[in-house]
């Protein structure tokens, strides 16, 4: 409510109590609609009332300030169609909104796996939650038409597909797309897999409310395994 009183916009609860009071101006009563645990969010109702006399144009108006001044404030809004209250003489439009309002205690941002870190170059990548790199050998038996059972297999051939995500939560920073070609280093328990001469072919981005989803898909042409001691 504070955030509509704020922009000029009368505010108050949705059904409150006292006495019945007249309308003059467009008003904007706030109701809570659903709240989500599991993805953190609130989704609230404001009805915008103006009374008919003013016409609809100042009701949708008034909406329209409401959305705006909501969504600066980081509320994502959507605006129901315009209708009229015949039993109170006003129009009414409806503006829904949906915020991250609450957040666990016990939940920290994911910086990173516990079983794994990425580098790029020198530099660690946060938030990385996935990696996985795949060779196709390109290998191919050999014999001839005539041959029931294939005399051999071909030598391997070919460099790693490279896929990582990164689960980024709000108000965190993405990583910067490097200079290519790269070097990425995958650091597990004991044993470092460095690929070298890398690119980034395809990314992907994916955003809701609480967090934005990076999918990071490319090549690269060696790869070098070493013990960590």
């Amino acid at each position: 409510m504070e955030i509509l009183r704020s922009a000029g916009i009368r505010a108050g609860e949705a059904f409150p109590g006292g006495d019945r009071t007249e309308l003059t101006g467009p008003v904007a009563a706030v109701s809570l609609r659903d709240v989500s645990y599991q993805d953190r969010t609130a989704e609230f109702e404001i009805r915008i009332l103006s009374p008919r006399r003013l016409g609809g144009w100042e009701c949708q108006n008034a909406a329209a300030e409401a959305a705006a001044a909501l969504e600066s404030a980081g509320v994502r809004c959507t605006l129901e169609p315009m209708s009229h209250q015949a039993g109170v003489d006003c129009f009414e439009m409806a503006v829904i909104g949906t915020k991250v309002v609450f957040s666990s205690e016990e939940e920290e941002p994911v910086v990173g796996s516990d079983l794994f870190e990425i580098l790029i170059g020198e530099d660690a990548v946060a938030y990385v939650t996935e990696f996985s790199a795949e060779q196709d050998r390109q290998r191919r038996l050999i014999g001839s038409f005539e041959q029931q059972t294939p005399v051999g297999i071909t030598p391997a051939t070919g460099g790693w597909a490279i896929r990582m995500v990164q689960v980024i939560p709000l108000g965190g920073q993405g990583m910067e797309e490097p200079e290519e070609p790269f070097t990425l280093t995958l650091k597990e328990e004991g044993l470092s897999t460095v690929f070298l001469g890398c690119g980034w072919n395809v990314v992907r981005k994916q955003m809701d409310q609480s967090q934005t989803k990076l999918y990071w898909e490319g090549f690269a042409l060696t790869r070098e395994e070493s013990a960590d001691g």
